[in-house]
């Protein structure tokens, strides 16, 4: 599979050569016409004009948004294969069969289940980088002992184990919040009630990609901005603050309505609990 990083940087070369053609008026079919022309310039050599015009048709009768158009924009980029066979490109659009993507995860959250043999589920929040599907966020159930699993699988996340001294070619799994932020290839497919993941597994970059990121955390190279020596998964700090935190955007501290006390809430899910309450099941009777 392409690399994440070439996806975006066509994504953004694609994205500058439509900032002149854009306009200020709403969609028509020459002005999509234009779009199409423009990103044809850019994509590599194969892609299918018809393929590319068809991409740009949802926006027809819409004014311009850069939103959007960037996530349409990475969208072709992350999907030379269906160009080149002439198959249009639609935001979200997942197929009924398994199909390869590059995922990253973008938050995680313990559920309120009893362990059982599989251990516990964990919640996930996923961002499609390519493949079918790209920019599309989508959530998921895993079970922490197929996490724990998957981490140390030869073709896994890179991890060592759950037993191996820490050392510099072989840190050992801690937690579930730890694949946020990391990247994964994930075979997905569309049901009734979403997105199934059928299988992940992780290419040697991609793998590498993450082990990187596990040396951030095991402070390997770098410095924790705010001077703490607890591990990353321990941290209130989010990624908004810091690039090596667990989760994505900083936990925030007020009374809990179950507890009674004051306690950290995680923004990214909503929530009218704290974290611990949350994830011992207990519920705001009020709300």
């Amino acid at each position: 599979m392409e690399s994440v990083k070439a996806v975006f940087k066509r994504r953004d070369r694609l994205f500058d050569s439509l900032r002149t053609v854009i306009g200020h008026d709403i969609f028509d079919g020459n002005g999509i016409g234009r779009l199409a022309e423009a990103v044809m310039k850019v994509l590599p050599t194969g892609c299918q004009y018809d393929a590319v015009y068809q991409s740009f048709t949802p926006l027809i009768g819409m004014p311009p948004n850069d939103k959007t158009i960037r996530d349409l924009c990475w969208a072709l980029a992350g999907n030379i294969k269906l160009l080149r066979a002439g198959t249009a490109i639609k935001l979200g659009k997942i197929p009924a069969t398994p199909t390869s993507v590059i995922g990253q995860f973008l938050a995680s959250r313990k559920m309120p289940s009893k362990a059982d043999r599989a251990g516990f589920p964990i919640r996930y929040r996923i961002l499609i980088l390519s493949g079918p599907g790209t920019a599309t966020r989508f959530e998921c159930t895993l079970s922490s002992r197929y996490i724990a699993y998957f981490a140390t699988r030869p073709d896994g996340l890179g991890f060592a184990g759950r037993r191996h001294a820490a050392n510099k070619h072989g840190r050992h799994y801690h937690h579930f919040s730890t694949l946020v932020g990391m990247r994964v290839i994930l075979s997905i497919r569309a049901h009734e009630h979403g997105i199934a993941i059928c299988g992940l597994r992780c290419s040697s970059s991609l793998r590498a990609y993450n082990q990187n990121l596990t040396e951030m955390r095991w402070r390997n190279g770098f410095t924790c901005p705010f001077d703490y020596d607890h591990h990353c998964h321990q941290c209130p700090k989010g990624q908004n603050s810091c690039p090596a935190s667990c989760h994505s955007v900083d936990y925030v501290t007020q009374v809990c309505p179950v507890c009674h006390t004051e306690s950290l809430y995680d923004p990214a899910w909503s929530s009218s609990v704290c974290i611990r309450c949350g994830s011992l099941g207990r519920r705001n009777k009020s709300s």
